[in-house]
């Protein structure tokens, strides 16, 4: 739980997954196959072993430094700001007064710089540094 509190990232160099363990009885999965997030019910054992591996693989995952991060332009930040309120790609470009295309081009621009293989990944490693 302390992890969660303090809002720590960490990372690997194993090949990106994503795993959120909620309430005992529900796990969020990175399915390779689809690309996507599934939700798949777990049973007690079955959420032990999750959490155990996940566990496992946060000791040996490093902290993120965020003397390491890009730093945003006025822009970036209105843009990434916008989307961690929830707003689409099309509301955030109306909001902004800039294309849709605009916006896709920062945030692709941002998660190459950073090494971020995902929006989600973009976006816990600039709330790590504050920058959301």
């Amino acid at each position: 739980m302390d992890r969660v509190e303090r809002g720590e990232v960490r990372s690997d160099d194993g090949p990106f997954s994503f795993l959120l363990l909620t309430d005992r009885t529900n796990a969020l999965v990175w399915n390779e196959d689809k690309g996507a997030l599934d939700v798949r019910a777990t049973n007690r054992a079955e959420f032990d072993g999750m959490l155990e591996t996940f566990e496992e693989r946060w000791d040996r995952a490093r902290p993120a430094d965020p003397e390491e991060l890009y730093l945003i332009n006025d822009l970036q930040s209105d843009i990434f700001r916008k989307l961690a309120m929830g707003m689409t790609t099309e509301a955030t470009a109306r909001a902004l007064n800039i294309s849709p295309r605009t916006v896709q081009r920062h945030v692709s621009n941002v998660m190459q710089e950073l090494g971020a293989r995902s929006r989600l990944e973009l976006g816990m490693r600039l709330a790590a540094a504050d920058l959301v």
